[in-house]
């Protein structure tokens, strides 16, 4: 009998069994970016540097890099060339 692989690893127990690893993905990577944005936000603005030193045990950094620029390419955050985040909105 073949062996039957779970759609959902120890890893992923915050989520329900019914749901598929794809969306398990997509989720945790929703999470990582709302994270990321709230702390932009509520800070108003803050340095990149800065901002990645307090996250950077939990998000390597490409991961922190593609979620800056993904926040940029939205129009929700901008960055000044002396490296300062600034939180814009959603219009």
């Amino acid at each position: 009998m073949a062996e039957v692989k779970p759609i959902i690893t120890r890893d992923d127990s915050a989520y329900d069994n019914y749901t598929p690893r794809g969306n398990v993905i997509a989720r945790r990577t929703l999470d990582k970016i709302r994270v990321i944005a709230d702390a932009i936000k509520e800070a108003g603005s803050i340095p990149n540097g800065h901002l990645y030193a307090m996250v950077m045990e939990a998000y390597t950094f490409e991961e922190y890099e593609k979620v800056i620029t993904v926040l940029k390419n939205a129009g929700i955050v901008y960055e000044l060339t002396t490296h300062m985040l600034i939180w814009k909105g959603l219009k």
